[in-house]
């Protein structure tokens, strides 16, 4: 029976990839750098592995111990950080198991740095927010002609994080004065949106794309810069035609999601691509598509039939977020589909009534792993009193 790995099983992104796999009859194994995963919940998990995140060498040296103990087919990660450790490291991992992502360390690059994934989009033609590159001539005062507020984000880093809004001149010039290395940022004029929608995507070794789903976003905690509250399948043609391009530009192989946002006036702009799962994955395996299967075909060889239809209208709800959402918008009145907890459409991420240990396991994640997140909180404020507001 061909048994799978799943790494970061403390995050959202791998529930659904660990119940894809279960449902097509693997045997899965998680590991987290965690003690305590909502991802080891899931019915049918085999067993559990803790790895060392400290260093990156830590990490793979951890990994390996894994890999020699158990004879794994597929490796799979769900974050952006451990998808690069794993391409960094593939060398020696590849000894013991296949490794995803399925690229070489190149292409890995182009679709994990927003700094280099934007100048393609560029030059591409492919629209994105009014972006200044540190690496440009005349960097500050190109920075000032985008106009307020500006957001600063980290070039390689997981989604939205580590990003900062600046609503005022002065905030900018403090953070552009203490930042020794803005080489290391991006700098985007914040957009008003009015639509955010995500394409997932799985390319084969000829970057033929065997299948996609298109969601859009209508609820984000934090508001406007953090993740979803709630996804619902849509059909996007313009969306996912440019993010079928810019995935093939780049020559991707494997699972992928490209996030784009649509201003008041219809502009689409591409936000960036994920090299990874997601972490709303399960629209995917609720509306019949299993990109955990997919991608573990792919990755093999082995023939995968398109995949591209599927019902529109479904919701998944990840409700800490949402009801975060509905606390702090002003909009909260505006969003009818905010009350529809038992439409036959409304699905659960965490949850589900056919996995109920799965809220247990979110539960004791949430209790267990408090210090650490409390710490983090602190940090973070800290970090918003030196200058700029971090999202």
């Amino acid at each position: 029976m061909k048994r799978i790995l799943v790494l970061d099983g403390n995050t959202r992104a791998a529930l659904a990839v660990i119940e894809g796999f279960i449902k097509e009859g693997y045997e899965v194994d998680i590991a987290s750098y965690t003690p305590f995963c909502k991802g080891s919940f899931v019915k049918g998990v085999r067993s559990r592995h803790l790895y060392d995140y400290s260093t990156p060498t830590a990490f793979k040296e951890s990994i390996i111990k894994i890999l020699k103990r158990t004879k794994y087919d597929l490796v799979v990660p769900a974050t952006d950080q451990t998808s690069y450790h794993l391409v960094n490291f593939k060398k020696e991992l590849q000894k013991y198991a296949t490794i995803t992502p399925l690229v070489d360390r190149e292409t890995f690059t182009k679709a994990f740095d927003k700094n280099i994934k934007l100048k393609i989009c560029r030059a591409e033609g492919i629209p994105i927010p009014p972006t200044v590159f540190p690496d440009e001539p005349g960097f500050k005062e190109n920075v000032h002609r985008l106009g307020l507020p500006v957001i600063v984000k980290l070039a390689k880093s997981q989604g939205g994080m580590g990003s900062r809004i600046f609503h005022t001149r002065s905030e900018l010039e403090s953070f552009l004065k203490k930042e020794k290395d803005v080489s290391a940022y991006l700098f985007q004029k914040r957009i008003a949106f009015t639509e955010r929608i995500d394409v997932g995507l799985i390319l084969d070794h000829n970057q033929k794309v065997i299948a996609s789903l298109v969601w859009t976003i209508p609820r984000i905690y934090p508001i406007h810069t953090g993740t979803s509250g709630v996804v619902v399948s849509v059909k996007d043609p313009e969306a996912l035609r440019i993010a079928k391009r810019f995935a093939r530009t780049i020559r991707w192989i494997g699972v992928a999601n490209v996030q784009f946002m649509r201003d008041a006036e219809g502009k689409l702009y591409f936000l960036e691509m994920n090299p990874r799962f997601w972490a709303s994955g399960r629209i995917a395996l609720i509306t019949g598509l299993n990109f955990a299967d997919m991608v573990y075909r792919v990755a093999k060889g082995l023939k995968v039939n398109p995949a591209h239809d599927y019902p529109t209208g479904i919701h998944l709800r990840y409700l800490p977020n949402d009801l975060r959402w509905f606390v702090r918008s002003p909009d909260r009145f505006k969003h009818r589909d905010f009350w529809r907890f038992f439409h036959p459409d409304t699905h659960y991420t965490i949850m589900q009534r056919k996995n109920p240990g799965l809220f247990i396991g979110f539960i004791a994640e949430v209790v267990f792993n408090w210090p650490r997140w409390i710490a983090n909180r602190i940090a973070k404020k800290n970090s918003q009193k030196r200058g700029g507001v971090r999202s």
